[in-house]
């Protein structure tokens, strides 16, 4: 498990009928250590920018992925969402916080973090999107301005819990 409690295998099975997800330049926002670059590398594409504001977790994903760009800071900062837009990339990763939607968390459904991405999304329109979350995302309001601002693309919605992947992990997962 790598970062934002993505786990490898859920994310590897919830991309393997995906042909088009390869040979593509993409960001990883929220990106913890690596998990989506991770995973992504494995079909041969290539990280344009990351960005997360937790210091030590840049320095892992530095150390991890040296020839990719690192953002330290916080993308609801307006410069930070200029230098995102500024990035060329095609697919948009993003795992971005769960506490308020998460069963353990604090239940509000309001995050300015996904407000932010949601900024970044309408102004960029990249050609594809990966998002990770809590299957508790999806009922709330929040999950509600994100579809309906998906409505040009073609959704998959999955919920994948590890160990029906045969991994000792009972953490179902949200990947649109």
């Amino acid at each position: 498990m790598l970062g934002n409690s993505i786990n490898l295998t859920a994310l590897q099975h919830f991309l393997k009928d995906k042909p088009n997800l390869s040979n593509l330049k993409f960001i990883d926002l929220f990106s913890g250590i690596g998990a989506f670059h991770l995973v992504l590398k494995e079909l041969e594409n290539k990280c344009s920018l990351a960005l997360d504001k937790n210091k030590s977790c840049a320095k892992v994903y530095q150390l991890n992925f040296p020839n990719t760009p690192f953002l330290l800071g916080d993308i609801n900062d307006k410069k930070i969402q200029q230098q995102i837009i500024k990035t060329e990339f095609d697919l948009l990763c993003a795992g971005f916080p769960c506490q308020s939607f998460s069963k353990a968390g604090s239940k509000t459904g309001q995050s300015p973090e996904l407000t932010s991405l949601l900024k970044v999304i309408k102004k960029k329109q990249p050609n594809y999107l990966l998002f990770e979350n809590v299957p508790n995302f999806l009922l709330y309001k929040s999950s509600k301005f994100l579809l309906a601002l998906l409505t040009n693309y073609h959704l998959q919605i999955s919920i994948l819990n590890p160990k029906d992947l045969r991994i000792k992990q009972n953490r179902p997962r949200l990947f649109i």
